[in-house]
């Protein structure tokens, strides 16, 4: 009987006391640590495995997985209570966020930070360097001053998305923060667009990031700049710490998660970063209340407002007007790569599809499209199930149906997660008030499992910068 080959990523909750329980005898598990507080998170990914029985692969939540492991039967089995999350199986992950009530309250009473690894970093030098991004991306550089920051897009000869990135004025550079996901294709881009009488350098930086936001993320970045015997300008968009290192650290005053929430991104090398995670628990035992946030939250806040994400929503399927990036495009400025395009969408009411939050009944997978009355209106291109039978997800539908006939603009996401990490609220009940609108909601998805979803086009807040 044939036994499908898979790949996939597994995600633990577990204790610390229970942790060599677990993987003692498991020699499938390459174990990533990152230590918290009151326990930690195990990252575990298998490859290369068969799955036994040959049915379906699972994605709920479940105790056990049987695998066949060099022709042995093996057996990945938690302890009671410990939850399994497992997604894949030739498909893109459904992903589970089992602590939205911690985030929420946390950002609505002191600070969240993200220290997983998102951005890279490119370094752009000589004297062509502003007509050099000029002409390569979406926005305006020519005017940019030193320690100034922009937001533009990088285009290929369609006016497609390649990558989205945050450009730093330096005082004889320019720093690039890019996707982690496009590293080797925005470098391969880049590179092929310098001619040789381009007096331009690209070279790789390499930075650790992290990101801090909350309703105390001021108290915390003072407190922070003076452990470091730092002077912090909350005014000022950047500044540039040398700390007896070749490598500077840089203090943005961009969460990259604006204009809902905002906060401060440093960027710092390798050699400072144990630095930099032992103040930041060094201000825990001082009674500052942190909660470090995974790659799962930040993908919650993301779509919460419409963040898309290189690989899903701002990928090369996609132009920047339907991602709701205007606000990174100048209609100004002269000839650059993917102008012609882009002017013509704008000018001709040529943009047929609008980003879009949903509301859905039930998890999908990733790119899965969208239906009302029989006829392909949209896609779902991320989505993620929260506590309380919450699914939220991002994705494209066409501008007919960006109305407020069809989009459903009350309750706000944050109400309905609030409502729903209230102590009043289990997980048997039915937190969400306009649930019973299902029933008459036009849209649904219809995934891999040919099982009918419905769904609810939300708005987002990301692209509060549209333009018509």
């Amino acid at each position: 009987m044939y036994v499908p080959r898979i790949h996939f990523y597994a995600y633990l909750s577990i204790s610390m006391d229970n942790e060599m329980n677990i993987l003692r005898d498991n020699p499938l598990v390459d174990v990533m640590r990152s230590k918290k507080n009151q326990g930690c998170s195990l990252h575990c990914f298998v490859s290369s495995c068969s799955l036994v029985p040959p049915t379906r692969f699972p994605r709920k939540s479940q105790q056990s997985v049987d695998f066949r492991w060099h022709g042995k039967r093996v057996s990945f089995r938690l302890p009671r209570r410990q939850q399994l999350v497992v997604v894949g199986c030739n498909n893109q992950p459904i992903a589970r966020v089992d602590s939205v009530s911690n985030i929420w309250t946390t950002l609505q009473q002191s600070v969240v930070v993200f220290d997983f690894a998102q951005y890279s970093c490119f370094k752009i030098s000589g004297n062509d360097r502003l007509s050099f991004l000029h002409n390569m991306t979406s926005n305006h550089f020519l005017d940019l001053k030193p320690f100034q920051v922009r937001w533009t897009v990088f285009l290929n000869s369609t006016g497609r998305i390649v990558d989205v990135a945050l450009v730093i004025a330096l005082q004889d550079s320019l720093l690039v923060v890019a996707s982690i996901e496009k590293k080797q294709t925005l470098w391969e881009h880049l590179d092929r667009h310098i001619f040789p009488m381009d007096n331009v350098y690209v070279t790789e930086e390499n930075y650790s990031s992290f990101v801090w936001i909350g309703k105390d993320v001021d108290t915390w970045i003072a407190e922070w700049c003076r452990s470091f015997g730092l002077s912090w300008n909350k005014e000022q968009q950047v500044q540039v710490f040398l700390q007896g290192t070749s490598s500077p650290m840089y203090l943005l005053h961009q969460s990259t998660l604006e204009p809902a929430w905002n906060g401060y991104l440093v960027l710092c090398s390798p050699q400072e970063t144990p630095q930099v995670q032992t103040n930041m628990k060094n201000f825990e035992n001082k009674g500052f209340h942190l909660f470090r946030g995974n790659k799962e939250h930040w993908d919650l806040l993301r779509i919460a407002i419409g963040k898309g994400n290189v690989l899903r929503e701002w990928s090369e399927q996609y132009h920047p007007l339907e991602a709701g990036l205007w606000h990174m495009i100048s209609f100004q400025k002269g000839c650059y790569l993917g102008q012609e395009t882009i002017l013509r969408l704008k000018t001709y009411g040529g943009v047929k599809r609008y980003l879009v939050g949903w509301y859905l009944e039930r998890p999908v997978e990733p790119f899965s499209y969208v239906y009302c009355q029989g006829k392909r209106v949209g896609n779902i291109t991320s989505c993620i199930e929260l506590e309380h039978q919450i699914v939220v997800g991002l994705g494209y539908l066409h501008k007919d149906y960006v109305t407020n006939e069809y989009i459903c603009n009350e309750p706000p996401l944050e109400q309905v997660l609030a409502r729903s990490s209230s102590s009043t609220t289990t997980s048997s009940e039915a937190p969400l008030p306009w649930l019973s609108s299902f029933s008459s909601t036009p849209f649904y998805s219809q995934g891999s499992s040919s099982c009918v979803v419905k769904c609810i086009a939300r708005t987002i807040s990301f692209p509060v910068w549209h333009q018509d």
